[in-house]
């Protein structure tokens, strides 16, 4: 067996083609096994014709025809399976049972003479639909055909020239013999182009074969590329993740000292910095969740105006930053069933593309009711996207445009966040756009008629007292958590492995562990599960900069709080006071 293509990335299994000998030694055995009860029937009418002037004759006829049947059923039935045996030696024996088959057929010509015209008419067109039926069973091959087609049509042809109810010479009977002549002309003529297809056939599957497998090989090459993209990906991912993160800490808790006022702007500087890297390695953190199915939706009443509103107050001072102008068209309030994080990231990653995207003009945010859905769109007047390019604009990275720069554009993943996050909330998508005149998205959400919006928490959270026993094997994020946590009122202990944090928990009684997830030879979720051991069940919170599938499948199936590299401060800090009962 071998496998073809049928569709986008989709294999399916299919006969290995063989050589045309071999094809046509499993043509013979087939047709010999599915045609002898019809073959039989129609022999049946000729045995019929022969009993008024045979006698037994006709029995002993029909009893020759079933032998032939039955050992062509048989022997040609086998003839595919004989691989110890050369094609010519199986070949011969199939032309030997073809002849057999054709004599058998032809001898009931013996009582030719004896039968009136119609009953010799019936008997010839029987004979020589047997013989068209045959170009078919043995696929016109010459050697097998003939060794049919001989016993049968030159007899025929002379019977008819010189027997009849009307003397030799009658035209009639010498009209008919010549029919009989052009007509297996005409039969050999068939039988050899019906052998040309035959091969032309065999050749073509061949041919479709190899490219099947040329196709199937192109898929491996292409699977092996995909998973080693993934795993440098997710290396270089984790690898970014470290230093960025402690960077982060550090800028926050920098941020939190009493500063000059140009320092004070560097600092805001380099944080408005690192937030826009950490944004482009929560792009490829996301492809990797939604790839790792561990995204799974919360399904709720969602009060989709006031959440574009706080939204759009987030944007305005991005978009005035550029000249543009954010209008929020929602004439009505509308309440909608969705996930709330995952349509408003959906929300947030297209208004983000289109500020980006535009030099000039403005950005509408638009809804409107049509019967049970509610249409939210986003238009901009921005660049738009050639007819040619909007099939591709949903692909990861991918880039519609060279006329910024690439720190600006990031990594061109956003879109293709977007369709993931769409097709798990079952929401639509439609995109119109064209070169220089802009762009509009519009989404489906399901209306509901009334709801509630869940509030968030917005404020800082304060971690007075609170015992935080801090794992990382990475100095410089072990100091920067000491510096930001205790900035917030928290003890800290930091330990680089399990031996040291078992250490540090006898000694401390921590409310809660944070943990790295990569402790050298050991992780993250091993400390937690021996301090657990000597403590209790208490609050832990795994951090990981890990983005392969497999590595956040592993995270998530732990139970574990999971917080993912670099580490919004904001978030962190809400987790350890939500987790100790602070919040």
């Amino acid at each position: 067996m071998t496998t073809g293509v049928v569709g986008a990335g989709t294999v399916a299994t299919v006969d290995a083609v063989k050589s045309p000998e071999e094809e046509l030694l499993n043509l013979l055995a087939t047709q010999a096994r599915r045609l002898p009860l019809a073959i039989f029937g129609v022999l049946v009418l000729v045995a019929a014709l022969i009993y008024s002037y045979s006698g037994f004759g006709w029995a002993i006829w029909l009893g020759a025809v079933i032998a032939v049947l039955a050992l062509r059923f048989v022997v040609l039935g086998r003839l595919p399976d004989m691989t110890n045996r050369s094609f010519e030696f199986r070949l011969n024996i199939a032309v030997v049972l073809s002849g057999l088959n054709g004599v058998v057929h032809a001898s009931s010509l013996y009582y030719f003479p004896l039968m009136s015209d119609v009953e010799r008419a019936i008997q010839s067109l029987i004979l020589a639909g047997l013989a068209v039926a045959a170009i078919a069973t043995t696929a016109g091959d010459r050697k097998i055909y003939l060794a049919y087609f001989l016993p049968i049509f030159p007899p025929l042809v002379v019977l008819w020239a010189t027997s009849g109810d009307e003397p030799m010479s009658s035209p009639t009977n010498l009209g008919l013999a010549l029919s009989i002549l052009v007509f297996a002309s005409v039969l050999l003529l068939l039988a050899r182009d019906t052998n040309r297809q035959f091969i032309e056939a065999i050749r073509i599957r061949k041919h479709q074969e190899e490219l099947n497998q040329q196709l199937q090989q192109a898929l491996r090459d292409a699977a092996v590329a995909d998973r080693a993209k993934t795993r440098f990906l997710a290396s270089a991912s984790h690898d970014l993740r470290q230093p960025i993160h402690a960077l982060s800490l550090f800028g926050a808790a920098l941020k939190m000292q009493p500063l000059p006022e140009n320092a004070r702007d560097l600092a805001n500087n380099i944080d408005e910095s690192i937030t826009v890297l950490a944004n482009q390695l929560d792009s490829l953190l996301d492809i990797s969740r939604l790839d790792a199915g561990v995204v799974t939706p919360e399904f709720e009443v969602i009060d989709l105006t006031s959440m574009l509103r706080r939204i759009g107050r987030d944007f305005e001072q991005l978009a005035l930053a550029k000249g543009l102008s954010l209008h929020l068209d929602t004439p009505d309030d509308y309440n909608v069933i969705s996930d709330k994080l995952l349509l408003e990231r959906v929300v947030r990653n297209l208004l983000n593309n289109a500020v980006r995207y535009t030099e000039t003009g403005s950005i509408t945010i638009r809804t409107r009711r049509t019967g049970e859905q509610c249409l939210l769109s986003i238009a901009d007047t921005g660049i738009g996207i050639e007819e040619s390019e909007q099939a591709n604009i949903f692909s990861e990275f991918y880039q519609v445009s060279q006329e910024y720069g690439a720190s600006r554009q990031g990594l061109g993943l956003g879109l293709s966040i977007v369709t993931r996050l769409l097709s798990l909330l079952g929401s639509p998508m439609t995109l119109e756009s064209a070169r220089g005149e802009g762009t509009c998205i519009e989404i489906s959400l399901t209306l509901e008629a009334s709801g509630t919006e869940s509030m968030e928490v917005t404020e800082m959270m304060r971690l007075e007292g609170v015992s935080v026993l801090v794992i990382d094997d990475d100095a410089a994020v072990g100091a920067a958590m000491t510096a930001l946590l205790g900035n917030h009122g928290a003890g800290v202990q930091v330990a680089t492995d399990i031996t040291g944090a078992m250490a540090c928990a006898a000694d401390m009684a921590p409310d809660i562990v944070v943990s790295d997830w990569r402790l050298g030879v050991e992780s993250g979720i091993d400390a937690i599960k021996r301090i657990r051991q000597v403590c209790g069940d208490l609050p832990a919170i795994l951090i990981t900069g890990d983005t392969s599938a497999e590595q956040i499948q592993l995270a998530h199936r732990s139970g574990l709080m999971i917080l993912h590299k670099p580490v919004n401060v904001a978030d962190l800090e809400k987790r350890i006071a939500e987790a100790v009962g602070h919040s």
